[in-house]
């Protein structure tokens, strides 16, 4: 058992088969036999307890930087660097832009951590993977907010990349949860409310930092349809349009698996590109031109989304110690 334990670990293909094989059984089974359940509350209670025992401080607030955002975590004081391959289990990508580190620091004496890259679903990690980062810190039982970050195609004709949309709610239509075959009390209520994924208080204090630091930002919502790795068709952006979807991304796992926990998100778009199909915009689009640090606009965007966080953060300080006086 141990010999095939090293095997998963090494071998991502059959890491994702197993794991589907596992919640086939437990499909069959109708629910009876939970050994995926099992396998992965097992792992995440491992990576619970190493960040516990590794951690100088306990984090309050979690950051998930998207493609090419990185260079937030440089923000952070005191950090301390632990590398996903030394968490047991955790998952790590292999997409550029996305590096494999988690950042805990300070910011001005307020305890952060910084997930420096995420994995993907095109990936072949299962949903409950993607999410798994978000619940293994959350198990710690001091993350009270989330803020998550990504990289998405404008579909809106007034958007434009380098511009910063404020997420008021997404659509998931990939037909993939973080929280399918869960049903352990420890991750939160399993038929989670998902009527308003982020925070409407939390989305005003935003809104009022961008104001005062002079940044623009724009209200919206994005939708995630395939899961990638393939950008969306022309016409599944106009399906996202006519559903008032105002960016593509193909990050919303690690939201819902927030929210089951109790931890209020802040969600944050960075527009690198315009959607594939969208008028007047790019016949196609690239990778490359989603991670480019060529691109003016995007590049002032990161910058301006980089000082966003931090205001955010420093305004979330300040009004927690408002509120105990």
């Amino acid at each position: 058992m141990d010999l095939f334990a090293r095997r998963l670990a090494k071998d991502k293909a059959l890491r994702s088969a197993f794991v589907e094989g596992l919640g086939r059984i437990e499909e069959a089974a109708g629910g009876q036999v939970s050994i995926f359940e099992e396998l992965y509350m097992l792992r995440l209670h491992e990576a619970r307890d190493y960040l516990r025992a590794r951690l100088q401080i306990l984090p309050e607030r979690l950051v998930i930087l998207g493609s090419g955002l990185g260079a937030f975590a440089s923000k952070l004081e005191d950090r301390q660097i632990i590398h996903y391959r030394d968490i047991p289990h955790f998952p790590r990508s292999g997409v550029k832009g996305h590096a494999g580190d988690l950042v805990v620091g300070t910011v001005r004496g307020h305890p952060v951590a910084v997930m420096r890259g995420r994995v993907h679903y095109y990936e072949g990690w299962p949903a409950q993977y993607v999410a798994f980062g978000v619940r293994a810190l959350g198990l710690l039982g001091s993350l009270k907010t989330l803020v998550v970050t990504n990289a998405a195609g404008a579909i809106r004709q007034d958007v434009a990349p380098g511009e910063i949309v404020l997420l008021n709610n997404h659509i998931n239509l990939s037909g993939q949860n973080p929280s399918r075959g869960l049903k352990n009390v420890e991750l939160g209520e399993r038929f989670c409310d998902m009527t308003y994924p982020y925070d409407k208080a939390l989305a005003t204090l935003v809104e009022r930092v961008a104001l005062r630091n002079g940044i623009m930002l724009r209200k919206g919502t994005h939708g995630i349809l395939t899961g990638g790795p393939s950008y969306e068709t022309a016409e599944e952006i106009r399906h996202l349009d006519f559903a008032g979807q105002g960016a593509a991304s193909m990050s919303v796992y690690e939201v819902i698996a927030a929210r089951q926990l109790g931890i209020k998100v802040i969600g944050l778009s960075l527009m690198t590109n315009d959607a594939a199909g969208r008028p007047g915009g790019a016949s196609g689009i690239s990778h490359m031109e989603v991670v480019s640090k060529d691109n003016r606009p995007v590049a002032r965007g990161r910058r301006n989304l980089k000082n966003l966080i931090f205001e955010v953060l420093l305004e979330l300080q300040r009004t927690e110690a408002r509120s105990r006086r």
